[in-house]
């Protein structure tokens, strides 16, 4: 049963001001409104724009004011909930979480939406602010880094997970006016010197700085949970897509399995026939750590591919 939990805050409150869900604690709602979302997770020194959520059959109020939720917060939870058999309840999870940097309502017939762009982080050139990086000599970089985001963010989780030793013979400053350029500067900066470039991303409502030696633990994909095969889309980067799912985000390590062949009660098929079962393994196996996540939905879409989530990862040995 697909999932969706979303709630609107107005800043400084914690009790939701707007509450649209799938699953209210009666249960599931088969009335439940639909929405629409594409919400792109990854570094911010890659350019990759904002979030989207659409809203199908809001009450007439909040489409004549659609613009007042322009500079709330926002959270959007979503996943799959226990009612098919092969639904998984412990994937769904926080997929976004930021403030709406615009906000606007449409009617077209019998059709009233509402649409929100969602941004992380609510900076940017038209609305900057005082990035001030200080690395002084011999300090290590995780320090200077919390500093500099615990100054702008101080509501915000900051986790920083990058290797010891990154330290100078000299001080470093650096000012800008958005995450993103500091994110770009800071990724080019510890590429070139310490060949172990440091990202920059806010999925899940948190900030999360790691370098490649970040190893949480791995989460399982089950071969159900695909959608079609693994592909190469670049240089070292495999792509999949997957039922939609909350608990994997940038920076995860995910573990695919190499097939089903041998698996418990799985039924076997005369040599005849066994290129029938082809199907029933993968072309890629092991660990993969994400290097950005899309989740694509439409609620009342009949089409699998229309709640599902599109992983690029890497191999991580």
């Amino acid at each position: 049963m697909r999932f969706y939990d979303l709630k609107i805050f107005k800043t400084g409150s914690k009790t939701p001001y707007r509450h649209w869900t799938s699953h209210p604690q009666t249960g599931y709602d088969p009335a439940a409104l639909n929405v629409t979302f594409d919400i792109i997770t990854a570094s911010y020194a890659t350019p990759w724009g904002a979030q989207m959520i659409t809203i199908d059959g809001v009450a007439l109020e909040d489409l004549a004011q659609a613009q007042q939720f322009a500079g709330m917060n926002i959270e959007f939870a979503a996943g799959m909930d226990k009612g098919l058999p092969l639904a998984d309840p412990t994937q769904k999870g926080l997929i976004c979480a930021g403030t709406i940097w615009q906000s606007f309502g449409n009617w077209q017939g019998t059709d009233m939406t509402l649409d929100l762009v969602i941004v992380p982080s609510p900076f940017s050139v038209r609305l900057p602010a005082p990035f001030k990086f200080e690395w002084l000599k011999g300090q290590e970089l995780s320090e200077a880094i919390s500093n500099t985001l615990t100054r702008v963010f101080p509501h915000l989780p900051i986790q920083i997970h990058i290797a010891s030793g990154f330290t100078q013979d000299h001080d470093e400053r650096h000012l800008c006016g958005t995450l993103e350029q500091l994110a770009t500067w800071l990724e080019q900066l510890t590429r070139i010197r310490f060949n172990n470039p440091v990202v920059i991303g806010i999925p899940q409502g948190q900030i999360l700085v790691y370098d490649k030696t970040y190893s949480p633990g791995p989460v399982k994909i089950k071969f159900q949970d695909l959608i079609g095969q693994p592909v190469w889309v670049a240089p070292n980067i495999m792509q999949m897509k997957t039922a939609l799912r909350g608990d994997v985000t940038q920076g995860s390590i995910i573990t695919l399995p190499k097939d089903l062949l041998n698996s418990p009660g799985f039924v076997t098929t005369t040599a005849a026939a066994r290129s029938s079962t082809t199907r029933q393994s993968l072309t890629f196996s092991g660990n993969f750590q994400i290097q950005q996540t899309r989740h694509l939905g439409q609620y009342r879409s009949p089409d699998a591919a229309n709640w599902s989530t599109v992983i690029d990862c890497y191999p991580n040995a």
